[in-house]
């Protein structure tokens, strides 16, 4: 799974149907322990054109806030955090099924607030 990003777009998180829904998967056993974060490594060995840059992981925090955060960290990691009801909502974006070959999911903005950045989701072949 990667994360591209430039400053001018919302960020992609591309992986294949098979990444994606083992993503979804440990996101939502995430969400049902009693860890407050979830750390997914992405792979920033390719190259990033058209995009700036390759993130190197997305981290998933739980937290007590009324809707969902989505920002850059000083590591330069996309970091999505909200409480864990309204994390449920987000992850659906990375449930694909095999018919979802080449399609994109977007989260729910209305659970976003006033974020800056908003990611999609986009499986390959």
């Amino acid at each position: 799974m990667r994360i591209y990003f430039s400053q001018e777009s919302d960020p992609m998180i591309y992986g294949s149907i098979t990444e994606l829904s083992d993503t979804f998967l440990r996101l939502n056993d995430f969400l049902s322990s009693n860890q407050s974060e979830l750390l997914v490594l992405c792979n920033c060995s390719v190259s990033p054109d058209p995009y700036e840059k390759c993130l190197p992981y997305i981290k998933f925090v739980k937290s007590n806030l009324d809707s969902v955060l989505v920002y850059m960290d000083s590591n330069f990691g996309l970091v999505v955090e909200g409480s864990t009801e309204l994390l449920y909502i987000y992850i659906e974006a990375f449930k694909f099924t095999s018919g979802d070959v080449g399609q994109h999911h977007h989260s729910d903005r209305s659970i976003g607030g006033k974020n800056n950045i908003w990611p999609f989701v986009e499986s390959s072949d």
